[in-house]
């Protein structure tokens, strides 16, 4: 009878396929399809709320600049009479 080879130290490696390294693969193609779609996600939400900022802050300026003018023009009037 053969004696037992020693033991060497040397991790034992499967490359026999399993369900649970099937599982362990798709866990991570679910995980990195996840972080793709929230940056997407992010990025979208983002554009929208920074033009809407955009917007708000054009709208304000605007508002400001109709009412000085309209100050000017009513001084303008005023003058003339």
């Amino acid at each position: 009878m053969d004696a037992p080879l020693p033991y060497t130290g040397a991790a034992h490696f499967s490359f026999q396929r399993s369900r649970e390294n099937d599982h362990v693969n798709k866990s991570r193609l679910i995980t990195i399809a996840c972080v793709i779609l929230a940056i997407v996600i992010a990025w979208i939400l983002v554009n929208v709320v920074l033009g809407v900022l955009v917007f708000v802050a054009k709208l304000a300026l605007v508002a400001v600049v109709a009412a000085l003018v309209y100050v000017v023009i009513r001084f303008v009037l005023r003058a003339t009479d």
